[in-house]
């Protein structure tokens, strides 16, 4: 496991995390490869898209999911933090040209992209800012990062370009306590 340091003004850190990509089964392949566009491109991103809680659709992310929590809650900048959720997560399947507009999570407190498959020449995530940063698409990366932070996709090229999104809050922030990680 790879761990990278970017150098992004922010006064929280942006996690970037290389895996061996030992979570995405057959199952999770195949689901990402054959599942319906349910946003219909009515959101930001503009790619197909399942819809934000993706749990309730299939269960083959649930490793996944788990994994994803239990890196958060054993960063050192959440050590002294309660326990977190994921409230929202979603897969999304780019293909030529397809994008995702500028945006942000707030009211989140942080949000996370794994990058499932990524082939041919996708397009990386760019953080926005003074100086924009720019986080290459590269299949086992998982990038945590906090959820006011404004980023985009552009145009994708050539090839697969297939994530899980998603936003996590800290559990006592949520008073209906919906989410993955209960």
């Amino acid at each position: 496991m790879k761990i990278h340091k970017p150098q992004i003004p922010c006064t929280l850190p942006v996690v970037i995390i290389d895996t061996d990509n030992e979570l995405v089964t057959k199952e999770i392949f195949e689901y990402c490869g054959s599942f319906k566009d349910t946003m219909e491109k009515r959101t930001n991103v503009q790619a197909d898209m399942t819809n934000f809680d993706i749990w309730r659709d299939t269960p083959v992310f649930d490793k996944m999911l788990t994994k994803i929590l239990k890196l958060v809650n054993e960063h050192r900048y959440s050590l002294e933090m309660q326990e977190w959720i994921v409230t929202n997560a979603w897969v999304a399947r780019y293909g030529k040209d397809e994008i995702t507009k500028p945006h942000e999570h707030v009211p989140a407190q942080l949000s996370f992209i794994y990058y499932l498959n990524c082939t041919g020449n996708p397009s990386p995530l760019i953080f926005e800012g003074e100086q924009d940063y720019k986080v290459e698409a590269e299949t086992g990366r998982l990038i945590i990062f906090p959820a006011c932070m404004r980023h985009r996709v552009d145009a994708n090229g050539d090839g697969d370009r297939w994530v899980l999104a998603g936003n996590i809050h800290m559990k006592q922030m949520r008073i209906d306590e919906k989410g993955w990680g209960r």
